[in-house]
């Protein structure tokens, strides 16, 4: 495998695993274990177990991450303008440029002797 395709199969996998959810189900499973082993060490300390709460974006920062936007809405606008810019100035017609027409045609060979 060659070293510059390296790199775009790491950026493919990394965008398959965030568009299917893989990266979340992960994440959730590590609070899962983490929840399993703060019930584990309340009961073996002799505590009732206490109830687990759900993580969202408002109480984990990782869950922010995934969840926010690509791009600002705000850009999105601009960028329709300024695609319909581009559009209609490739539909103006370009000027012909001027040449110049030779007046008379030296269409007679050399003299005869």
């Amino acid at each position: 495998m060659h070293v510059r395709n390296l790199a775009s199969i790491l950026l493919l996998l990394c965008f398959a695993a965030l568009g299917t959810g893989t990266v979340e189900y992960l994440h959730n499973q590590q609070h899962a274990r983490e929840y399993a082993a703060i019930s584990a060490a309340a009961l073996n300390a002799g505590l009732p177990s206490l109830p687990h709460g759900t993580h969202d974006e408002s109480n984990c920062e990782f869950h922010a991450q995934l969840h926010v936007p690509l791009m600002a809405t705000a850009w999105i606008p601009l960028l329709v303008a300024l695609g319909l810019i581009v559009a209609f100035l490739t539909q103006l017609t370009a000027s012909v440029p001027s040449r110049l027409v030779p007046s008379c045609r030296v269409c007679r060979g050399p003299p005869l002797r």
